[in-house]
């Protein structure tokens, strides 16, 4: 039986997963995808499939994927967020292994710096003093010591008491510090995840752990199994991951790491519990600290100073100290390594040793623009509250796709990329991602979501409200925001593009927010995004304003959000330098970077925006969007365009009977477990 067939009769009405689950009912959008899936797998062919919200993309992709993989060759899923890995983990794989007819093994591979080496363990709590960093520390170090005797693989979540980075960095698994002689006598988180991977059906990892892994097989290391078959979920979101690893980032923080880990200003760290004492390399490290903070207080001082984005078309001649100090400091500790007592304490001064000299690498690639066809600024941080700001030497290649072409669809046999968005219209819906991703030519699928927006959501739009770009926008915004909060007492989310957006907005709705009672929350004040977040959910009348990365990847099902404000268009800052390079060569080459770049991303991350709206099938609610260019630009039009079919509305408010509707869901819903297949 073909694995297409398989799969259908997984999913039909009397299949195992209807057996399984009472609540279960097929979806013919489900099966589409799972089969398309399921044909790309065992034809050889790679797949971009857009998933509209509701399809229950996840099944349909694991349950091919289950039935395909052997445990010779898994399968591997990789997605962007830890969201949906927990979500894969936690809840849909262990909901597959009810209903399958065979058993199979499902793991969760992390990096390697999330798990605990044992053996650096026992070195820290025989060297505590000169490494924990606080009496709490030592209290967790103690704990941590009892549970690692009772065995199992322990990972840094699994800390029975919260450990200071400083302090964890010093005893988790490393490579260059890990898998000497002392390392194989003794129990092993990593390599006991390592061999846990063994036998697999499908290993869950994320993007960035994924191209580390891609990264170091094409250079003969190997991290995760062999495998044909990859799938990506989240797939918009690869190239920026692939184009992050194959670029640089040398930054005042990556050397303060560094030095901190030999030797902290509070004399903590790995040079403290050497023995003789190393005082040379003591000196040198303190001396370190002035030489590079004259290095990156001159790329500092020229950024700001510098009247454009900081970005550098041609070499500059910044004063260099700290390269050769840090090659100084490296062959040091390569000269320490070769009278160290043991093992273990000579890997660390090897180790150390090559991240110096990695780092003094990267500072000459960076000032002498080594990698080509890439794109060099120099990136200065707001002041954080400390008053220190973090400045960083950057580079990046113009174009990832031929990497992406190399690393994933010539090596292999099928690539399936899914999210529920990958399309634009105005041209061919999946043209801007596939030529970013290398893959022009790869089959297509879209599947639309099965909820039924017309009846159930309202968009909302304005032709009276200034252009973004109009001084006098900032001046009328806040009153339409509390209007369109208004219509739904609270429940809302406003998405904003920038910080200093959101900043003005809070203060100016502060005193409406006080006069109705609505909960007003604001990203980037101090308060981590899940506190916030189930604040929101918490509270019948909250408004939350968030920045990007509330555009996407928010789940907050039911009545709690029940509207969307959209502040503007989520149109690209033009003069990133990146996004800047990378126009420059597009119309070098005779494009258009407004029309082939700038504006797929917008219509892209809109219909993100509008997808925190719906969640599930019974969602309902408004889209608000305050930017009056989706009707006065000719370009207006795609942005509605590419939104779910639902009525939309200009400069009046929703209809009478839609809103009493959203009174009677908001008071009718009740908080409950639920269930998606």
């Amino acid at each position: 039986m073909s694995l297409s067939n398989r799969v259908a009769r997984f999913f039909a009405a009397d299949g195992p997963l209807a057996r399984t689950f009472p609540e279960y009912s097929p979806r013919s959008g489900q099966l589409q995808l799972a089969q398309a899936v399921a044909e790309a797998l065992e034809s050889g062919h790679h797949l971009a499939a857009e998933a509209g919200t509701g399809i229950g993309k996840s099944f349909a992709y694991l349950v091919p994927a289950l039935l395909r993989a052997n445990r010779k060759r898994p399968v591997v899923v990789s997605t962007a967020t830890i969201a949906l890995q927990e979500q894969l983990v936690d809840k849909d794989l262990p909901a597959l292994a009810l209903a399958a007819e065979r058993p199979f093994k499902a793991v969760l591979a992390k990096g390697r710096g999330n798990y605990l080496c044992e053996t650096r363990l026992q070195a820290a709590l025989a060297h505590r003093d000169a490494l924990a960093a606080s009496e709490e520390d030592h209290e967790a170090l103690d704990r941590l010591a009892e549970r690692a005797a009772r065995g199992g693989i322990l990972t840094h979540s699994d800390l029975p008491l919260p450990l200071s980075h400083e302090t964890w960095h010093h005893l988790n698994s490393e490579s260059g510090l890990c898998g000497g002689p002392v390392c194989r006598k003794r129990p092993c988180s990593y390599l006991a995840a390592r061999a846990g991977l063994a036998g697999a059906d499908v290993i869950v990892v994320n993007h960035s752990l994924l191209f580390v892994s891609l990264e170091l097989a094409a250079a003969g290391v190997k991290l995760l199994p062999a495998f044909e078959h990859l799938i990506l979920d989240e797939a918009q979101h690869v190239p920026d991951t692939a184009s992050e690893q194959a670029g640089l980032e040398a930054s005042n923080a990556r050397v303060t790491f560094l030095l901190d880990r030999l030797l902290s200003r509070k004399n903590k760290g790995f040079l403290a519990r050497v023995r003789p004492e190393p005082l040379v390399l003591k000196n040198r490290v303190g001396s370190l600290r002035d030489i590079y903070d004259v290095f990156f207080s001159g790329l500092m001082m020229w950024r700001l100073q510098s009247p454009g984005n900081g970005r550098l078309v041609a070499p500059h001649p910044f004063r260099d100290p700290l390269s050769p100090a840090l090659g100084e400091l490296s062959e040091l500790l390569e000269n320490w390594a070769r009278s160290a007592d043991n093992a273990d304490e000579q890997n660390e001064f090897v180790h150390y040793a090559a991240l110096a000299k990695e780092l003094a690498a990267d500072i000459g690639v960076f000032l002498t623009q080594g990698l080509q066809e890439s794109a060099y600024w120099v990136e200065v941080d707001t002041p954080r509250s400390t008053g220190a700001r973090r400045v960083a030497a950057r580079g990046a290649p113009l174009d990832i796709a031929p990497r992406l072409r190399a690393l994933l669809f010539e090596k292999f046999r099928s690539v399936i990329m899914t999210s529920a968005t990958l399309t634009a219209p105005g041209g061919p819906p999946f043209d801007y991602f596939l030529k970013r991703m290398g893959a022009e030519g790869v089959p297509t699928l879209r599947v639309p979501s099965p909820f039924d927006y017309f009846s159930k959501a309202r968009i909302l739009t304005t032709r009276v409200l200034p252009a973004p770009d109009r001084p006098e926008y900032l001046d009328v915004l806040p009153q339409q925001v509390s209007r369109c909060m208004d219509l739904t007492d609270g429940g809302a989310f406003v998405l904003v593009t920038s910080y200093t957006l959101l900043r003005r907005l809070k203060e100016a709705l502060e005193p409406h927010a006080r006069e109705r009672g609505y909960l007003l929350l604001a990203q980037g004040q101090g308060t981590p995004r899940s506190r916030m977040l189930k604040s929101f959910k918490t509270h019948p009348r909250a408004v939350l304003l968030g920045a990007m990365s509330f555009w996407e990847g928010v789940d907050v099902p039911g009545s709690a959000l029940r509207n969307v404000i959209i502040t503007r268009l989520p149109f690209e800052v033009p003069d990133h330098p990146l996004a800047e390079a990378r126009a420059e060569r597009l119309r070098q080459r005779g494009g258009d970077p407004f029309r082939e770049i700038a504006l797929p991303v917008a219509l892209m991350r809109l219909k993100q925006g509008f997808g925190r709206l719906h969640r599930r099938a019974d969602d309902m609610g408004l889209v608000c969007i305050l930017d009056s260019r989706v009707h006065t630009r000719p370009y207006g039009r795609l942005f509605l365009e590419g939104l779910p079919p639902c009525p939309v509305l200009c400069d009046e408010p929703p209809d009478p009977e839609f809103l009493e509707r959203l009174r009677s869901w908001t008071a009718s819903q009740q908080a409950g477990p639920e269930t998606r297949i």
